[in-house]
């Protein structure tokens, strides 16, 4: 398998309000799937965010099974039924494959790009997004860097 393409939207002035976009543009309306990897307290502020960010468009996700029980029907392995899963950043079982990794932690994900085509990283003020570039490009991956909201 290649190496996935990295994918860096850097200068968002609403990270989650751009990542609402991307979701609906770059992932639901094009009929991919993704997996957000987060902190659990911001994954389980993204999963709040989903539910309620659009009054008139639910975003169909889940919370994997790291996060608890929560919307995964009990069993702990995550909703392998909704487009977008959201799992904790460093899990040492991530949710089944997507095609779109959403990092929006700035750290490497929980297992070397297997089972996707682009990690897409929204990066957070300042320059930590740098190191995981040089992280990707190490592995051969193609890096592409995108300003936003300026």
């Amino acid at each position: 398998m290649s190496a996935p393409r990295a994918i860096f939207y850097v200068g968002a002035r609403d990270r989650s309000r751009f990542l609402l976009r991307f979701l609906k543009e770059r992932v639901l309306d094009c009929g991919r799937t993704a997996r957000i990897f987060a902190a659990p307290e911001e994954g389980k502020r993204l999963d709040d965010f989903l539910w309620t960010a659009e009054p008139d468009g639910f975003i169909p996700h889940s919370l994997a099974g790291e996060y608890g029980d929560e919307g995964d029907g009990g069993d702990g392995d995550g909703d392998d039924d909704a487009p977008i899963v959201i799992a904790e950043a460093g899990a040492q079982k991530p949710p089944g494959k997507a095609d779109v990794w959403i990092l929006w932690e700035e750290s490497a994900p929980p297992q070397d790009c297997e089972g996707c085509g682009h990690i897409v990283v929204i990066a957070a003020p300042g320059g930590g997004w740098q190191r995981l570039r040089e992280h990707f490009a190490d592995r051969g991956c193609e890096i592409n860097i995108h300003k936003v909201g300026r």
